[in-house]
């Protein structure tokens, strides 16, 4: 199948119901609460267990999460176990992992992990790691020298790891050593110094100062485009002390400056906070924030404003965004394919008022239902409830899925609850049906282009991801090799097409992973990937 289809274009067709596939959850009693690769062990069921949550371009995914067993603290990359809190220390098995602070992730997999240590000596236990094809490697540790700070060493807190796809490393590290009190936090590509607190004063200040940098967010403070061309820091000026953050900077230029009116835009309060700072994959810049009324919440991308409250969510939509205090935007990013992500609240109260905004379209609502088992239908009843993501967790890959971290209900036992999931705006879908052990499944497309061709491989061997070179680049099939094709068969009419298939009856208990696609001469759209049990 995959040489043939990735033959065409691969960028996305038309676009029609959104897809939601819940990749984790923290629901009690659903088969995605438990811990990949940690049978019985299940991510924690109270409070918010998903956090950190990378993106890379081509839709690889690594975050951390609370489990209620042990390890309780794990990190998981693209489905996967990958380590816990409590364990030997993969580069120096002499030490115990003892506190992951945050990860990122490459197209090819790479893993960066800001991490601490315990068992060795007091002045090692703060690590900047990477998991490669090769293992694992020690980049930076607490007390190595800086490379580009004479007689300084790196210090204690390794924060806001950046893996970008040509391997460079940026990071901030605070408590730097022999930096001195007020110079001792710095932002870093590849150990040379791009911004240090005390030291360097980003240009553009609204005040018509020079004041220098007073320290950089934990969460997000440094985010760079995969191409290591343009970087976005979140913090605040020295003179703020640490009541900020007060600035958002974009290769060192102020954009976003709390007590100043935002460059470029309609507004005549001034700026209160910003709330989150983003950089899109295809190097676009996003910030949040809130005006000094407490009342005016906005987007700006790339300097512009492209979403605030009291106008429409949405083109020719009659909803607007809020006004409400409580009701800040959550998230924003964007791709190099052009498309791009928002979510918040409406201003209005008596309908579901949560929504997220891809490509100018609604492709979630407060109570809509969630597809929660991976089957390909929404039988669960189970609704999202909202967004959960901080700024920049998660992200939007180059053929326009999102990964991001929402709020579910179970209608079941009205549990409220977290999922980690891969939203597509639209195109085409794929359904299993009667997936039980002996009898005959049904294989269904759903909302195809008339005409084209549709083909879903399915495997027994796992999720993947299975990467397919085309010669457009990089595309990640959710599907594990060695994987079994059904024929090809044309889109019909209605825009579906259907397969049946016998399901031997050794195969009772089995998990299966499946996805299709749909091409021709315009391009090609894969469906959403389903995993499932064979009854």
């Amino acid at each position: 199948m995959l040489p043939f289809i990735l033959g065409f274009c691969a960028s996305a067709l038309p676009q029609s119901t959104p897809r939601v596939e819940v990749l984790h959850s923290n629901l009690p009693g659903w088969a995605e609460s438990e811990v990949p690769g940690l049978p019985g062990v299940q991510f924690r069921s109270s409070g918010a267990p998903f956090d950190r949550l990378r993106v890379a371009p081509n839709g690889r995914y690594a975050l951390m999460a609370s489990t209620n067993g042990t390890p309780y603290f794990v990190v998981i990359r693209d489905g996967a176990y990958v380590v816990g809190k409590g364990d030997p220390a993969p580069w120096q098995v002499i030490e115990t992992l003892d506190h992951i602070e945050a990860v990122d992730i490459t197209s090819a997999g790479t893993l960066a992990m800001a991490c601490r240590t315990s068992g060795g000596s007091s002045a090692d236990d703060a690590h900047l790691v990477i998991l490669d094809g090769l293992g694992w490697t020690i980049e930076y540790t607490e007390s190595d020298p800086v490379t580009s700070l004479p007689g300084v060493g790196h210090g204690g807190a390794f924060y806001n790891p950046n893996v970008l796809e040509d391997g460079s490393l940026a990071f901030t590290n605070d408590a730097l050593i022999g930096a001195g009190f007020g110079f001792d936090d710095a932002a870093l590509l590849n150990d040379q110094v791009i911004a240090q607190i005390g030291a360097d004063a980003p240009s553009g200040q609204l005040s018509g100062g020079n004041t220098a940098w007073g320290g950089f967010l934990q969460r997000d403070g440094l985010r760079f485009d995969p191409d290591a061309t343009s970087w976005i820091s979140h913090g605040w000026l020295w003179n703020n002390g640490a009541a900020g953050p007060d600035i958002v900077a974009v290769n060192n230029e102020i954009k976003v400056q709390a007590g100043y009116v935002l460059p470029n835009s309609p507004f005549s309060q001034t700026v209160l906070a910003s709330s989150f700072a983003n950089m899109g994959n295809d190097g676009s810049w996003w910030a949040a924030g809130v005006n000094a009324n407490g009342r005016e919440f906005w987007v700006v991308r790339d300097g512009n404003v492209v979403a605030r409250s009291g106008v429409p969510i949405a083109s020719g939509s009659t909803q607007t965004w809020s006004y409400n205090p409580s009701a800040r935007f959550s998230i924003a990013g964007s791709n190099e394919a052009g498309q791009s992500y928002i979510a918040g609240h409406t201003d209005v109260s008596n309908i579901p008022n949560a929504v997220l905004v891809m490509n100018d379209q609604v492709v979630l609502r407060e109570f809509d239902l969630m597809d929660l088992n991976g089957d390909g239908l929404l039988t669960e009843n189970v609704e999202f409830r909202g967004m959960s993501g901080f700024g920049a967790d998660g992200g939007l890959d180059n053929l326009g899925c999102l990964t991001t971290i929402i709020r579910l209900r179970d209608l079941n036992t009205f549990k409220l609850g977290y999922a980690v999931v891969r939203i597509t705006s639209g195109g085409p879908g794929l359904g299993l049906g009667n997936l039980v052990a002996g009898q005959v499944a049904s294989i269904d497309v759903r909302d195809g282009i008339p005409g084209q061709v549709s083909r879903v491989a399915f495997s027994l061997a796992g999720p993947g991801p299975t990467q397919l070179n085309t010669p457009l680049g990089e595309i990640l099939l959710w599907v594990g090799a060695p994987w079994r094709e059904t024929s090809n068969k044309s889109i019909d009419a209605q825009g579906n097409a259907s397969w049946t298939q016998a399901v031997p009856a050794a195969l009772a208990g089995a998990p299966i992973w499946a996805q299709g696609a749909v091409y021709g001469a315009a391009g090609i759209a894969l469906t959403n990937a389903v995993a499932a049990t064979i009854q």
